[in-house]
């Protein structure tokens, strides 16, 4: 290490010294890092506290000779002065700073290596943000139940549009975490139209009328034809077990609405004749038109039972569809079975249309 003066130097120091600063002296010779330099500076610090007492003593007699005392601590001031001193104290004080100087260069090293090796990683395009969903129309308001039929059918028209809003939303989540938020908007839309035409049959019939026999785009007395239903139905997407189970309602309906029919047809006629006949007592008391009106009211709720068991078997989504692909008519679930059952193959093939009369 370094010229022959510094190894002599270290060499007659270690013999001169305590057994203390001999360690110390063989610890920077052989590079022992940290703990040497701290020892060191210890040293150091005991060095510059006796100082001032070795001045005093060379002040006071300045032709002996040294002590002991005095030649240890001039190996004292040696070892300070020494150039291996120096060096370990700097690097005991940076050492760690620098081990972790070099461990972070290592790893950014690492890092531009490992982008050079695979330059797909860093050039690779950003994903396109998702486009913002179209909003969703606000629920509307069920006009005054005294109101007009128009304002009735400008209520349906809105929601059936809110209702087609949310079905898109739906769609377009497919399989995504939004899925389930997205049909449960969809069914609370259903359930919130349901409820506005159960009130809207309640108080005003009358309107609610309007709008089964009306094209609801234009307000025109108008009826869908046959293949107006077959497209609705295709696009439901039911399936074989949906299908057999709204069969059964069906099937159900029309034995219960054939007797129905039949005693409202009669009422029907009988009120007729007694008109043209002049005869007021045949109507006087009321008793007919009454029956007549009875007769009427159970063929509208087996209607609206019907209507219930069929969304019973579809899902919120699918009664959402059902309306929306109905527009511009009110869902009709008569059409809709009877387009059911002649793509079964069965009654509905011979005879739909005399059951929607």
């Amino acid at each position: 290490m370094g010229g022959g003066g510094g190894h002599g130097l270290g060499g007659t120091v270690g013999y001169q010294v305590t057994t203390e600063g001999s360690g110390l002296i063989r610890a920077a010779s052989t590079g022992s890092g940290g703990a040497a330099a701290s020892a060191f500076a210890a040293a150091a610090d005991r060095a510059a506290a006796l100082a001032p007492s070795k001045a005093a003593a060379a002040a006071a007699a300045p032709g002996e000779h040294s002590s002991d005392s005095e030649q240890h601590h001039e190996c004292q001031f040696s070892i300070i002065r020494h150039r291996h001193y120096h060096q370990h104290q700097w690097s005991g004080r940076h050492q760690q700073q620098q081990q972790q100087q070099q461990q972070q260069q290592s790893w950014q090293h690492y890092q531009q290596h490992h982008q050079e090796q695979q330059p797909w990683h860093a050039t690779a395009p950003p994903q396109p943000a998702a486009p913002a969903p179209a909003p969703t129309p606000a629920a509307p308001r069920l006009p005054p139940m005294q109101g007009h039929s128009r304002g009735v059918i400008g209520w349906y028209g809105a929601a059936v549009a809110r209702l087609a809003a949310l079905v898109q939303a739906a769609d377009a989540q497919g399989r995504s975490l939004g899925a389930a938020a997205a049909g449960r908007d969809v069914a609370a839309a259903v359930e919130e139209l349901l409820e506005g035409l159960s009130g809207l049959a309640l108080r005003n019939r009358t309107a609610a009328c309007a709008l089964f026999c009306t094209n609801l785009a234009t307000a025109a007395l108008a009826a869908p034809s046959d293949a107006h239903w077959r497209s609705v139905l295709a696009q439901l997407g039911l399936s074989p077990a949906q299908r057999a189970a709204a069969l059964g309602c069906y099937a159900i309906y029309r034995d219960g609405r054939a007797a129905a029919r039949s005693e409202r047809r009669a009422l029907a006629q009988e009120l007729e004749r007694a008109l043209a006949s002049g005869d007021a007592r045949a109507y006087a008391d009321g008793r007919l038109p009454l029956r007549l009106a009875a007769a009427l009211s159970s063929e509208q709720s087996a209607l609206a039972s019907l209507a219930l068991a069929l969304q019973s078997v579809m899902s919120a989504t699918q009664s959402a569809r059902w309306a929306v692909y109905s527009w511009p008519f009110f869902p009709s679930p008569v059409d809709l079975l009877a387009a059911m059952e002649e793509e079964a193959g069965g009654l509905g093939a011979a005879a739909p249309a005399a059951l929607r009369t």
